[in-house]
């Protein structure tokens, strides 16, 4: 179980990041419409791994998204460092989650019978 410290330096994580990466990234292959699930620091608060979702999995290739979120993970570490108020800034790996995907497929289905 996390201790106090890093659940309240993952929770201000999720907030900044979700904030900056909807302003900021600029990147056609990031869509507009992005979910933070869940953000997974390690003790140390050197790392942290953010599983994201994205709304409109039908337009959306997943494969470059999160390629091109973490090819932008530096300026978004930098971004997160001017708004935070720790000593260290946590490397971030972004990993695609399908839970927002499967729960639509899911509703499909049961909407069908």
């Amino acid at each position: 179980m996390p201790n106090y410290r890093e659940q309240k330096v993952t929770k201000e994580i999720k907030r900044l990041l979700g904030s900056i990466i909807s302003r900021e990234i600029n990147d056609p292959a990031v869509p507009s419409l992005c979910s933070i699930i869940s953000i997974t620091v390690t003790k140390d608060l050197r790392h942290a791994k953010v599983n994201i979702s994205f709304l409109d999995v039908k337009k959306v290739d997943t494969d470059k998204a999160i390629k091109a979120l973490n090819h932008a993970s530096g300026f978004l570490r930098h971004r997160l460092g001017q708004e935070m108020a720790t000593r260290t800034v946590p490397e971030i790996t972004f990993v695609y989650n399908e839970s927002i995907e499967h729960s639509i497929r899911i509703n499909e289905l049961l909407n069908n019978q």
